[in-house]
């Protein structure tokens, strides 16, 4: 989670992304990309578990503001996490080492 930690903290200095970042929608976003990472699941596999394509899952993890409330409680569903959970938020702290290099190699996909 290296780079995409330093990406985020880059991202932070424009004010607008900062906003975006903290906000509701990139909270819940960032909580279900890291849900999905430590189950393991591609987007595909995501989506095919939602009901919803991989797109929809894209463009969930990226923040989009148009996605309705009732995708993200199908994708929470499929993710067995409550809605409320995701409100819930331990201080970041080390993560293990397999999601940090999952995450490292989905960076480098991106990026």
């Amino acid at each position: 989670m290296k780079n995409f930690g330093a990406l985020k903290a880059r991202a932070r200095k424009n004010a607008v992304a900062a906003e975006y970042l903290d906000g509701l929608t990139g909270i819940i976003s960032n909580q279900i990309f890291k849900e999905r990472l430590q189950q393991k699941l591609t987007q595909k596999q995501l989506g095919e578990l939602a009901g919803v394509t991989q797109k929809t899952i894209s463009r969930i993890e990226a923040g989009d503001q148009g996605v309705k409330i009732g995708t993200y409680e199908k994708v929470l569903s499929a993710l067995r996490v409550s809605a409320s959970a995701t409100f819930y938020f331990e201080e970041e702290t080390e993560e293990t080492e397999e999601t940090e290099e999952t995450e490292e190699k989905l960076f480098a996909t991106i990026y």
